[in-house]
């Protein structure tokens, strides 16, 4: 399949608000990053993100608050073996693709406080 690059569609658009697996993406400029970022977390998804932006601060600063597993700027679909990749919300089963996520599905952690006085 040719990938698709689609743009001009409103945030209530199914290919805006739903998870797509294939060679197809969404392309929305913005210019108000507080009206993005909102937009961009009012999805019941949260598998990954691509920014794109010329202001590093700018993009930093959306990155930290996307509520997505994985956040890249100013690339797309690079995963390294040694970072974990998963998604929040209602996205993916965990982190995946790394030690620390190989650990943390075989591993149950506890903590246990005691007031021995």
């Amino acid at each position: 399949m040719q990938p698709v690059i689609f743009t001009g569609l409103g945030p209530d658009s199914r290919l805006v608000r739903e998870e797509i697996f294939g060679p197809v993406t969404v392309m929305a400029p913005f210019d108000d990053a507080e009206a993005v970022l909102a937009e961009a977390n009012d999805s019941e998804y949260g598998l990954a993100a691509s920014l794109w932006t010329n202001n590093l601060k700018v993009g930093l600063d959306l990155a930290h608050r996307l509520e997505a597993g994985l956040v890249q700027i100013n690339q797309n679909l690079v995963v390294q073996a040694n970072l974990s990749y998963g998604g929040v919300k209602s996205s993916g089963l965990g982190k995946e693709a790394s030690l620390e996520a190989m650990l943390e599905h075989f591993t149950h952690k506890k903590t246990i406080m005691v007031n021995m006085g």
